[in-house]
């Protein structure tokens, strides 16, 4: 069996050894007479051909970056050594005031924030979709794998409508839920399904019914844990009590 080292060739203009993961990535640099990144930005193609740093951006480089040698240094001055027990008590308790504390709150608040800001810019919606781009096509590569194929056709019929609700759950915009910026908050929130799950597989109701986001909403833990598969029939959605009524279902 090859290893990866062993997909190897040559660069043309300094003989340098370079290593590919796939023989399909080296055949191709190969037919293409590709240079290593040092020879093709060497001289005139380096984007900052000609350029200088100004002093002050040279300046606010030095403050910014530790040289090797100087965390070097850290290294082996802190090298052996350890907290003292006192110093562990006060970074437990501070760890411990920052989520549960008086101004826990107002922590949680201002890392909410932050992270809207983030994504609400275009740097951040660009990653996002960038994201999210990349597990769809993960997931479309995975389900046509022999591995995934197997593993499907040992599911029973409940889990694999379970999948196929939780998938189309997922494309939902959650945002739209009350509560939804408390979901996965130390685990004292979850997103949970009007209509069960399990009622739906037993009763022939639709996924697209049962992972629609009429059906969904944020609870606590305690109270999602505590419904154990009950229908509460008044918080019931319209669309799947219409196809019940149509069906002669029973809640």
């Amino acid at each position: 069996m090859k290893t990866q080292k062993e997909w190897t060739r040559n660069c043309p203009k300094c003989n340098k050894v370079l290593t590919y993961a796939r023989k399909g990535s080296r055949d191709a640099c190969g037919k293409g007479n590709r240079q290593c990144a040092s020879c093709r930005n060497s001289g005139e193609n380096n984007p900052f051909y000609g350029k200088h740093h100004t002093d002050e951006h040279k300046q606010s480089i030095k403050n910014r970056v530790v040289s090797k040698k100087t965390r070097r240094k850290i290294g082996d001055a802190s090298r052996g050594r350890h907290h003292s027990e006192d110093a562990m008590v006060k970074i437990r308790e501070a760890a411990h005031n920052q989520f549960y504390g008086p101004n826990a709150q107002d922590n949680r608040q201002r890392t909410s924030e932050a992270i809207k800001a983030f994504y609400s810019g275009a740097k951040g919606k660009k990653r996002k979709a960038a994201i999210r781009q990349r597990n769809r096509e993960y997931q479309v590569r995975r389900r046509q794998t022999p591995e995934y194929k197997y593993w499907a056709s040992r599911k029973t019929e409940y889990e694999l409508y379970k999948m196929e609700v939780m998938k189309i759950t997922y494309e939902n915009d959650l945002r739209q839920l009350e509560n939804y910026s408390k979901k996965n908050l130390y685990h004292k929130y979850e997103l949970d399904h009007i209509y069960p799950i399990r009622a739906g597989f037993k009763n022939g109701i639709p996924v697209r019914l049962i992972g629609h986001i009429d059906n969904l909403r944020v609870i606590t833990m305690h109270e999602n844990r505590s419904k154990n598969g009950s229908v509460i029939a008044e918080l019931v959605p319209s669309n799947i009590q219409e196809f019940i009524s149509q069906q002669g279902v029973t809640i």
